[in-house]
């Protein structure tokens, strides 16, 4: 962990211990016509067996038994592809993908201040591709929902605690050649 005593003087520290443990589930299918289904969940237990930390201005903190930073206890993602032939041009192709996390904390005060809560994102796509697989042309939306989260922070003395956005909603075309 990183905490600033104060501007201009970082304290990185390491837990004594911790103990993580967790299970994940991931599934694939090939279905109808084309059609291909994936998806992942997964449940993290990660906790600090033994951790003092040092806060802003140099204040310890006991923080055996809080969670680690960015870990969150359920995530999942899916996924759903959908090829079909374009005559005897080529074929298409769509695909939405979703994505989601439980709250993480960025500390390990595992405060309300410096943490995100649960958030999900979607991303979809649509390309052509001609059948001498020469080259694709594609359309995406990443972050469909436009959902505001950060991916981290930064904590100096209170009240001046700074967070790295994620990316808004993107949008754009692309082209793929291949040799």
């Amino acid at each position: 962990m990183q905490s600033f005593l104060r501007p201009g003087v970082p304290d990185i520290s390491n837990a004594a211990s911790a103990t993580i443990r967790g299970i994940e589930f991931e599934m694939a299918a090939a279905t109808w016509h084309g059609m291909q289904l994936s998806g992942t969940v997964s449940r993290l237990e990660a906790t600090y067996d033994d951790y003092l930390a040092l806060l802003p201005g140099g204040r310890p903190l006991d923080a055996t038994g809080n969670r680690l930073n960015n870990a969150p206890q359920w995530s999942g993602s899916g996924s759903a592809v959908y090829d079909f032939a374009i005559g005897g041009a080529g074929t298409a192709a769509v695909r939405a993908d979703v994505s989601w996390q439980s709250r993480v904390f960025f500390t390990p005060v595992n405060d309300a201040i410096e943490t995100q809560r649960a958030y999900g994102l979607l991303q979809v796509r649509a390309g052509f591709e001609p059948k001498s697989r020469r080259w694709e042309v594609a359309v995406y939306v990443r972050n469909l929902g436009n959902q505001d989260y950060i991916t981290g922070s930064a904590n100096v003395a209170i009240p001046a605690i700074t967070g790295r956005p994620g990316d808004p909603r993107q949008w754009g075309t692309q082209f793929t050649l291949r040799r």
